[in-house]
């Protein structure tokens, strides 16, 4: 595989998990009160479905840049300062 940089591999994990989070919890609030639910609770139900979301894509991801060659200690050390990972 070619090696990729840290700052693509950064900017694709944003694209690839976080937009599709905040796309989810905006879609469920915004169902909720077209279904006359609490928008508190579609928010809720959006957290969750968000949650399992990013608890297997962040796997998908880790993987997926270090067989592009990034540093596993870099990768997670840039990771913490985008808010990728914990």
């Amino acid at each position: 595989m070619q090696q990729i940089s840290v700052k693509k591999v950064i900017l694709l994990g944003w694209v690839m998990i976080n937009l599709p989070i905040i796309l989810a919890m905006s879609v469920t609030v915004y169902m909720s009160g077209m279904f006359g639910v609490s928008e508190f609770i579609g928010l809720m139900i959006g957290f969750l479905i968000g949650w399992v979301y990013w608890y297997f894509s962040i796997r998908r991801w880790k993987k997926w840049a270090i067989k592009r060659r990034v540093d596993e200690s870099t990768l997670r050390k840039y990771g913490k300062r985008s808010l990728l990972t914990w």
